[in-house]
């Protein structure tokens, strides 16, 4: 695995069956890459990207939800068919977030982060 300061560092020592495949399962909590080495002698790297997962709710024209890990979050808002930048949320610590929005279609994306790629919802419809 690709280390945050750019080593790479062995993840487990892997046995094949008799077929010759094997099965790792990872969970990366980060943006990061793999690779295979045989013997000293390492293949190329597999880039896995990593997003916040991001959950949503509105009710009337209050948007709700948390984002995980807890991000700086971009409103947009939709104007004649292009998404312009509504409202910046800072989220707290436990990622959960509320904000009231005017009639319109919207969608939520979280900033880049260093080590996870970027999160856009699906759109939005606010009705009030």
């Amino acid at each position: 695995q690709l280390t945050p300061s750019g080593n790479w560092r062995l993840l487990a020592k892997l046995h094949s069956n008799a077929n010759g495949r094997f099965t790792l399962i990872v969970h990366a909590h980060n943006s990061t890459a793999y690779r295979l080495a045989v013997q000293q002698l390492a293949g190329p790297p597999a880039a896995v990207q990593v997003a916040p997962r991001l959950t949503l709710k509105t009710d009337g024209n209050i948007l709700s939800g948390t984002v995980t890990p807890a991000l700086p979050l971009q409103i947009e808002r939709e104007t004649d068919g292009n998404w312009q930048p509504n409202t910046r949320l800072t989220v707290g610590p436990s990622g959960h977030f509320r904000a009231k929005l005017d009639h319109g279609r919207y969608r939520i994306s979280t900033t880049t982060s260093r080590h996870l790629a970027s999160t856009t919802s699906p759109p939005l419809m606010i009705n009030r």
